[in-house]
């Protein structure tokens, strides 16, 4: 039994080498709980359970299909492409399913975009403190990927900071303008949570990406989380001047 086992991880080893480069793919599942199966073109399935899971594949032809079985079957093909990664926001809602696939750049310099917004959400009262942790290394490693091309060693992290200040809401963009280390930024934060977060501002955790050099240090993002619900938002860090001008 034993040499069966290593044969199989033998030959699953040998498949993955043989592609020179591979995909990615995200998937949402919700309700919390509920599951799909993905198949590969090999007829292999896997059962995918969770709000949400993230894979490194092969490129090839895949499909995703119901696995409850009150559900009449519904079956979506998925094409997971090298350096690319697929997401699919897979939705079970009364007896009928939404299924949304789209394609993004893992590469792109960009890293605040290749975050899926499900990972942003507040911690949930299910969520234990070690789910709550991957979700955040999760997001982390995508900001790195995304900016230290192939060389995460060049990115640096600093968490000895602090909001130093904040502004009114802004309801017509549900934003507030926040200084950090004398720097002033726009944060996203959706209506209902503005309030508690405007009154804690400065028990936030910050933690700050940064391109590091011999020479010079370049932001990449900053990853703020709400100390009142666990919700985290992020600014992606721009060489551009922000004009927009704030009393505080």
């Amino acid at each position: 039994m034993r040499l069966l086992i290593i044969a199989i991880i033998l030959s699953i080893s040998i498949s993955y080498s043989q592609n020179l480069s591979t995909g990615n793919f995200e998937i949402s599942v919700r309700p919390e709980g509920e599951s799909v199966i993905l198949t590969n073109s090999a007829g292999e399935s896997q059962t995918i359970k969770g709000i949400l899971t993230s894979l490194t594949l092969p490129p090839g032809d895949y499909k995703i299909t119901t696995a409850k079985p009150e559900f009449p079957t519904f079956s979506q093909p998925l094409k997971i492409i090298p350096e690319r990664t697929t997401i699919v926001d897979f939705i079970y809602t009364g007896q009928s399913i939404n299924c949304n696939v789209r394609i993004s750049n893992i590469a792109k310099q960009g890293s605040v975009a290749q975050v899926n917004p499900i990972l942003l959400r507040a911690k949930s009262e299910t969520e234990s403190p070690d789910e709550y942790e991957k979700r955040i290394m999760q997001i982390e490693k995508i900001i790195i990927n995304a900016a230290s091309e192939q060389n995460p060693e060049n990115i640096a992290k600093v968490n000895d900071t602090k909001i130093a200040n904040i502004s009114k809401y802004d309801s017509k963009t549900s934003s507030f303008l926040i200084k950090i280390r004398d720097k002033e930024s726009s944060i996203t934060v959706p209506p209902n949570d503005a309030q508690a977060f405007y009154d804690n501002f400065f028990k936030a955790t910050v933690t700050i990406y940064e391109k590091v050099d011999a020479n010079s240090k370049e932001g990449v993002a900053t990853l703020i989380i709400n100390p009142i619900n666990g919700a985290i938002y992020l600014i992606e860090d721009s060489k551009e001047k922000d004009t927009k001008k704030c009393c505080f």
